[in-house]
């Protein structure tokens, strides 16, 4: 899909002279810092500056005069420079390449930032003078490289759509390497913690950070925990081709293709692997399980063998749709098939063998749960890609509408999904009422005697764990992750469509995947050692874990406020409402039961019946915000087309 020149040229979009000199002027600004910090005579080299500092100022030196040539070249247009920006149009002109430097900006400026928390804490007041600088000037390169790659992405991406014949062009081409990015930076993070456990003492980690704070973070990244990272990744990977699939359902019943049925079905399997990787549903099987095949040694946790029939009767029942399929894509199915099973299988069985040989878990055992989640990950990721080669073969554009009610679409237009604005809300409303009625009639059970003789106690305790909103491990948390992940892709679909507030509803979907991804990996209790409140017992520390965010909430607020004001009035009275119910569980019922937790215990009735509003207040929240957007897209553009294609390595603009 080649397209004309993009105008103005790359330079004078990007403007790369200002972006060398405002590179040559922050190593400069930098460069001034560190030498006016005073020396320490103990470690002096060098006119009373340490061989660590010399080496930075050296280096910053040399960027800063690098840059600054290159800027004075490109205003004066040196045939050297004129050669240097062709090159980069030729390499900027592929949509991927650009996707690429945004996540590696993206992933440096997080990992600048974290490092900054981590110097703050640091007690050495020299070292954290000596490091600040370097670290605030790395986090701005980051940043301005981000903002153009960012800027330099969008405008390739209109300029494919103008050609594309479509209200949304979706190249799936493009997420998928993404993912596979995501993939190798959460592979890296994962072999990294492993390191950090295993094999550098715990003392020199102690100078950075506390002890607690460094165990939180090796959670947060280890492949052998529930509900981190690693968890999240997998469970939107899972999602991912849940959707996909229930996308070729809808176009194949839309095109009456034989195999429709079956491609559902398979929407449905994956819905619910996504679910049991969050609830980790599995384990509730596993004991009686155990008992009745009599399980042991290193087939202890085999949670599949009750599976093995059932996986191969859905084979045998799938035979015919993948022989319909080309070739390579068949290989690819079963290659991604045979990634997955194992990891969750194979490998699964051979590290456990290997901890009970070694007595527990150890560096060789971590590292191979390491492989297991990578060939996991990587199988369910090669899967969604073959989708997307289906889906962009066979269904290339498909109609979607979402109608005010009692709205009827042209006979000779159907589309391929069709979908009421208020039923989303009201499907996600019905669930939350089931949830809070459950855990209304788990907690004050124990007070109506007859109810004792309802169920055992082991059913009680059975349904307790799993429909538990408290839980991390139960179903409420992945439906409440389910929820921020819908309102990340309705907000993305908002901004594909809704050009004029493009950047405001791209800004709202990022914010929600970060709050799916804290749903599920509880990042914010690791704010508890970034900031402590002072006024506060240690008690209510890890109740107080939103006061860090207030400023970035108020800023956040501000930065909205005009997007806020084009908006229907429908949307401003909902998008406040929702935000106040929603912050308004998260924060402040959080501290009610900090304090409930304080005067009466974490397992009180009260507390439990403070978390379940809590609970269900966030839900609430998110499920009006969600039927806010939908009543605005209904109102925006009722019926679109998207296409999909998978080219993500298209060149756009020569």
């Amino acid at each position: 899909m080649q397209t004309k020149n993009i105008k103005p040229s790359l330079s004078s979009f990007l403007k790369l002279d200002i972006f060398c000199l405002a590179v040559a002027l922050e190593s400069a600004l930098a460069l001034v810092v560190m030498l006016a910090i005073p020396g320490d005579p103990k470690n002096a080299w060098l006119l009373g500056y340490s061989s660590t500092r010399v080496a930075i100022m050296i280096f910053l030196l040399g960027v800063g005069l690098a840059f600054g040539l290159a800027a004075l070249s490109f205003q004066r247009g040196v045939p050297r420079a004129e050669v240097l920006q062709r090159a980069l149009r030729r390499v900027l002109c592929r949509p991927s390449l650009v996707l690429v430097i945004i996540l590696s900006a993206l992933t440096a400026a997080l990992l600048a930032l974290f490092a900054i928390l981590a110097v703050l804490n640091i007690h050495d007041a020299e070292l954290r003078l000596r490091l600040l600088p370097l670290l605030v000037w790395g986090l701005l390169i980051c940043l301005q490289t981000l903002a153009a790659a960012i800027a330099w992405y969008g405008r390739l991406n209109r300029q494919r759509l103008v050609s594309a014949g479509a209200d949304i062009l979706l190249d799936l081409g493009q997420v998928h390497l993404a993912l596979l990015f995501m993939l190798a930076l959460l592979v890296i993070a994962m072999i990294g913690v492993v390191l950090l456990n295993y094999q550098i003492p715990a003392a020199s980690l102690a100078r950075y950070l506390p002890l607690q704070a460094i165990n939180d973070y090796i959670i947060k990244f280890n492949a052998g925990f529930e509900n981190n990272i690693p968890t999240f990744f997998n469970a939107v990977l899972l999602l991912l081709c849940a959707a996909l699939l229930a996308w070729l359902a809808a176009g194949y019943a839309r095109e009456k293709l034989p195999f429709a049925a079956r491609w559902g079905v398979l929407s449905t399997i994956f819905l619910l692997l996504a679910m049991d990787e969050i609830a980790d549903l599995h384990r509730y099987w596993m004991l009686p399980l155990r008992r009745m095949l009599q399980l042991t040694g290193m087939w202890r946790n085999a949670w599949f063998v009750a599976l093995l029939p059932l996986l191969v009767l859905l084979a045998w029942w799938c035979w015919p749709l993948i022989k319909s399929l080309p070739a390579r894509m068949q290989r690819n199915i079963w290659l991604s098939a045979g990634l997955y099973a194992g990891g969750a299988m194979a490998v699964n069985v051979i590290g456990l063998a290997l901890v009970q040989a070694a007595g527990g878990k150890n560096f060789a055992t971590e590292l191979l749960k390491v492989f297991e989640e990578t060939l996991e990950m990587g199988g369910i990721l090669l899967f969604s890609h073959t989708l997307a080669e289906i889906l962009a073969g066979k269904i290339a554009v498909t109609r979607f509408a979402v109608l005010p009610r009692n709205t009827v679409a042209a006979p000779d237009e159907k589309p391929a999904v069709r979908l009421a604005f208020w039923k989303p809300a009201a499907v996600l409303a019905g669930i939350t009422l089931a949830l809070f009625l459950i855990n209304l009639a788990v907690e004050l059970h124990t007070l109506y005697p007859p109810a004792h003789e309802l169920l055992s106690k082991s059913t009680w305790s059975l349904i307790s764990n799993i429909f538990d909103m408290d839980m991390e491990t139960a179903f409420p948390n992945f439906f409440s992750t389910f929820m921020l992940i819908s309102v990340t892709a309705v907000s993305a679909w908002a901004a594909a469509l809704d050009q004029k507030n493009k950047g405001g509803w791209l800004g709202i979907a990022v914010v929600f995947f970060i709050l799916a991804l804290d749903e599920t990996a509880s990042l914010h209790n690791s704010l508890v050692y970034v900031y402590r409140v002072d006024a506060v017992s240690s008690e209510l520390q890890n109740y107080f874990w939103f006061v860090p965010l207030i400023p970035a909430l108020a800023l956040l607020g501000l930065a909205y406020l005009r997007f806020w004001l084009r908006l229907p009035n429908f949307q401003k009275i909902f998008f406040v409402l929702s935000g106040v119910i929603y912050i308004g569980g998260a924060a402040g019922m959080e501290v009610v039961s900090g304090w409930l937790d304080v005067v009466e215990g974490a397992n009180s009735r009260y507390y439990n019946l403070t978390m379940l509003m809590e609970e269900t207040m966030e839900m609430i929240g998110v499920i009006l915000f969600l039927h806010c957007l939908f009543h605005y897209l209904a109102g925006l553009k009722p019926e679109f087309t998207v296409k999909v294609v998978q080219n993500g390595w298209q060149v756009v603009s020569r």
